[in-house]
């Protein structure tokens, strides 16, 4: 499909959403997972993530890793190698979201190789965001954004 993205994609160690043009994965960790069910895994993502980098209403992409702490497997590595290139070969950014030093270290390395212009690390959700160009959601804005759209449907004021 490579018309338009759809939201709510998952598979047994991630989530895809999409928010606006920004497509937000989410990987965590399954420990009851094999490593070949996990390198399995990475293969439907790498996949599905390259179908997006090619989707029309999909303009960049947050890898969230910070739920998978830790270093990769080497396949698996190589699986994020293919989301990197995907956003990489359409001119697209693409933000790794990470929680410690060890993913730091390997998504530094995977950005440096797969994605030297449009790619970045990142420790802060914020930031990684921004980078993609997605809209700010913290707490207080997403609360005013539903009190107008509640206001609006309603006819009421304040």
């Amino acid at each position: 499909m490579v018309g338009s993205a759809m939201s709510g994609h998952s598979g047994d160690n991630f989530t895809i959403d999409l928010e606006e043009a920004t497509a937000i994965v989410r990987v965590f960790r399954r420990p009851e997972l094999g490593p070949s069910d996990v390198v399995a895994s990475a293969k439907r993502l790498a996949a599905r993530c390259a179908e997006l980098a090619l989707a029309a209403n999909v303009s960049g992409l947050v890898l969230d890793l910070r739920r998978a702490t830790g270093a990769v497997a080497p396949d698996v590595e190589a699986e994020y190698g293919r989301v990197l290139r995907a956003f990489e070969s359409t001119a697209q950014p693409i933000a790794v979201l990470v929680s410690d030093a060890v993913q730091a270290m390997q998504a530094k390395r995977l950005v440096s190789a797969d994605a030297p212009r449009h790619g970045g690390v990142f420790t802060a959700r914020d930031q990684a965001r921004r980078f993609v160009g997605a809209v700010d959601r913290d707490a207080s804005t997403r609360f005013d954004l539903i009190g107008a759209f509640t206001a609006e449907k309603t006819g009421s004021r304040g």
